[in-house]
């Protein structure tokens, strides 16, 4: 049965070929601003340290050890100090040990993260903390990252349909 409003014997549109595509995740401004923080331009720069099942759990000192292997990966934290990422740290342990208190008492196993569910609770941390304490700063940051990505989808990817507008 044909779709309703398509003409017969009318063909797909294709893609026009000609102009290379913006990869998704470069469209992902508010993600791209996250990464850039850390100094780096892809997820996988900052998560390859992280992926080792040995890296998930708390130390002594219930500090995170992806915490240590995030500091220790020699990344460009001039936006990021090792102090506040403890602190973002310090917050998600407060989190889970609350959520865990509750799972235990009901007999269910306790939550531990995986690399990529510690990274979008840092993401979300770092987040709030910007939106809560410095909305302007971060309404600033968002903007110069619109920006950045407006200027490579034009020159990179020769793409104007996908610029975005303030």
């Amino acid at each position: 049965m044909a779709r309703a409003g398509a003409a017969k014997g009318a063909t797909p549109k294709k893609r026009l070929a000609s102009k290379p595509q913006v990869p998704f995740a470069r469209k992902l401004v508010v993600n791209q601003w996250l990464l850039s923080l850390f100094g780096v331009k892809r997820f996988e720069e900052l998560a390859d340290q992280l992926r080792n099942e040995t890296q998930e759990g708390l130390d002594e000192h219930n500090v995170h050890h992806f915490h240590h292997a995030l500091t220790a990966q020699h990344l460009d934290l001039r936006l990021l100090t090792a102090e506040l990422l403890l602190e973002y740290d310090q917050n998600i342990v407060r989190h889970t040990q609350r959520l865990n208190e509750r799972r235990i008492t009901r007999g269910e196993e306790p939550i531990v993260w995986k690399y990529f569910q510690y990274l979008t609770l840092l993401f979300t941390e770092l987040y709030l903390d910007r939106y809560f304490y410095d909305p302007k700063a971060l309404l600033m940051a968002l903007n110069a990252q619109v920006l950045l990505y407006n200027l490579i989808s034009r020159e990179k990817y020769n793409d104007e349909r996908n610029i975005f507008i303030k």
